[in-house]
C-alpha cells in the first residue's frame, strides 16, 4: 500500500542518515587517533617521554624513548632495577636480613614505596614506619613486626612464633606456625599450610 512504501521510505532514510553520522564520527576519530600518534613520535624523537614496560614478577625492561628509533642513546630512558626500582637503590637498604635478638626500625622516608624484605630474623622486634610496595618475611622466628601500610601484598612464609601489626591490600601465609596478625586487608587473607593463626582487628598503640 502507499502507507507502507511512505514507511519504508522513511525507514531507509533514518538508516543512510544514521550511517552517515557514524562515517563522519569514525573518520574524526582516525584522524584525530592519527594526530595524536604523530604528536608522540615527534615528542619521542625531540628527546620527548620515556616509557618502561614492566615485567609481571614487578621487575622492569627498559623502554627507550617513545618514538626514538632502537639503539639511539641520545633519548631519555629510565632505568629500573629488580622490585620495579631504581637501578642506584642499594637493595640491602631496603630489607633486615639474619639479625637476632634486636630492635629494628625503618623511619618514614627511608623505604618510600619500595619492596621491603625480612629475612632470617630471630627474636626482634621490627617497626616499618613507612609505606612500601610489598613486603616478604621469610624463615623468621619470634619477632613482633610492625608494618606501615603496604601497597599489594604481604607474605609471611617458613616462620614462626609471629606476632604481627599490618596494613595491607593481602596477607598472604605459608608454611607458618604460631600467627598472631592484627590485620587491616582489603580482601581476606590467604592461608596456606598455617596452624595455630590468630587474626584480629588493626590497632596499634
Amino acid at each position: 500500500s502507499q502507507n507502507d512504501r511512505a514507511g519504508g521510505q522513511q525507514t531507509q532514510s533514518k538508516i543512510a542518515s544514521t550511517k552517515g553520522t557514524l562515517g563522519r564520527k569514525l573518520s574524526f576519530g582516525r584522524r584525530k587517533a592519527a594526530d595524536g600518534a604523530g604528536a608522540v613520535a615527534e615528542g619521542g624523537t625531540s628527546g620527548g617521554v620515556g616509557g618502561v614496560t614492566r615485567g609481571s614478577n614487578g621487575g622492569g625492561d627498559v623502554g627507550a624513548a617513545a618514538g626514538a628509533p632502537a639503539g639511539n642513546s641520545q633519548g631519555p630512558s629510565v632505568s629500573v632495577g629488580a622490585f620495579g626500582r631504581r637501578a642506584d637503590l642499594d637493595v640491602r637498604d631496603y630489607m633486615f636480613s639474619k639479625r637476632k635478638s634486636e630492635c629494628l626500625v625503618k623511619l618514614p622516608g627511608e623505604v618510600s614505596g619500595q619492596q621491603f624484605i625480612i629475612e632470617e630474623c630471630e627474636d626482634c622486634d621490627i617497626y616499618v614506619l613507612d609505606y612500601s610496595a610489598q613486603v616478604t618475611i621469610d624463615l623468621c622466628r619470634r619477632c613482633r613486626i610492625f608494618l606501615g601500610p603496604v601497597e599489594a601484598s604481604v607474605f609471611i612464609r617458613d616462620s614462626r612464633d609471629i606476632a604481627a601489626v599490618i596494613a595491607c591490600q593481602q596477607l598472604r601465609t605459608r608454611t607458618v606456625t604460631n600467627l598472631a596478625a592484627l590485620l587491616h586487608s582489603v580482601s581476606q587473607p590467604s592461608v596456606e599450610e598455617t596452624s595455630g593463626a590468630r587474626f584480629g582487628c588493626f590497632n596499634f598503640y
